[in-house]
């Protein structure tokens, strides 16, 4: 009874908290221009800002908005890991805040299908090492190609479900819990009649093809309920829907969260997808907001929580 009890104020504490009314705006931009941003690729990759995807028959973005962030990878050489981070300049979030962005992942039908899109907090790479990643982050394929759809990142370490720090009890998207949120889609007409993409839609529980928001909660100073001492908590959601804490207190790896916010898109496979015009991802509507005191609360509810999944 006590355990369920406490699962019911975690849950309140996030639904009137971490994803209430934001704070101060600290950092927003509709993704046209670049000359606020830091982008970094590795050399198989390709980015452009104010990028009109419209021409691919993509509708507009949640603010109407047919115009943003371009991002591909891993176009010809077939090399695993390529990636293109865009990250703000001159900016550094600190204390309780949130990042919220709307994005859309493209998807193939012939071979080298899956890659992945998401964003992160925390990232800051020393010098030559920016296409890797750091901090705390959330990367989803677009089809569903893998066993593990959604994946938590600590730096370049994937969490695992044993880790806790999932909201479902698996990160494939076949799960009920990410298959009963998010219907799947079809590709838009424009590419099912000028690049031969399948009119059938994506299976359920993936993102692809469709606009999605993603939003990280975050507190630096918050402890949660694992076995350490050690501060930091990153809720991630997509559209609502908790995926996952990063939480430095688990006792895994401990990364800071931090400086530097980002996006970014990877193909973690070594086989190039085809057709490679249709392997792509977007970025619209960045912002980073502080957070109202109460949400640290909820952020701490929320560890709780996930500890309680598994007793």
């Amino acid at each position: 009874m006590k355990a369920r009890i406490l699962a019911v104020i975690a849950v309140g504490c996030v639904a009137a908290s971490a994803l209430g009314a934001p704070g101060d705006v600290l950092f927003s931009s509709n993704m046209d221009d670049g000359a606020a941003w830091n982008t970094y690729m590795d050399t198989d990759c390709y980015y452009e800002w104010g990028y009109d995807f419209s021409t691919m028959g993509i509708p507009a973005s949640p603010s109407g908005s047919t115009t943003g962030l371009y991002m591909a990878a891993n176009l010809a050489e077939s090399s695993s890991g390529d990636a293109v981070h865009a990250t703000p300049a001159n900016f550094s979030a600190s204390g309780q805040y949130q990042v919220d962005f709307d994005m859309w992942i493209n998807v193939t039908y012939g071979g080298g299908t899956t890659e992945f899109i998401g964003g992160g907090v925390g990232f800051n790479p020393p010098a030559g090492d920016e296409t890797s990643q750091h901090g705390a982050s959330l990367i989803i394929t677009g089809e569903g190609g893998s066993s593990r759809d959604y994946r938590l990142y600590k730096n370049g370490g994937e969490q695992f479900i044993a880790s806790g720090q999932y909201a479902a009890d698996s990160n494939n998207a076949s799960d009920p819990y990410y298959a009963d949120h998010f219907p799947g889609q079809a590709a838009p007409q424009y590419q099912q009649d000028n690049f031969g993409a399948p009119p059938d839609p994506l299976a359920d529980g993936t993102i692809g093809y469709g606009w999605h928001h993603m939003t990280i909660v975050v507190d630096p100073d918050a402890i949660g309920s694992g076995i350490t001492n050690d501060p930091g908590i990153a809720t991630f959601y997509v559209d609502d829907l908790l995926i996952g804490t990063i939480d430095n207190s688990n006792g895994g790896t401990v990364v800071d969260m931090t400086g530097g916010v980002e996006v970014y898109y990877t193909d973690l496979f070594s086989s190039v997808a085809t057709p490679t015009e249709l392997a792509f991802g977007l970025f619209d509507n960045f912002t980073v907001t502080e957070v109202p005191e109460p949400a640290s609360i909820a952020l701490l509810a929320l560890a709780g929580l996930a500890l309680l999944r598994r007793r």
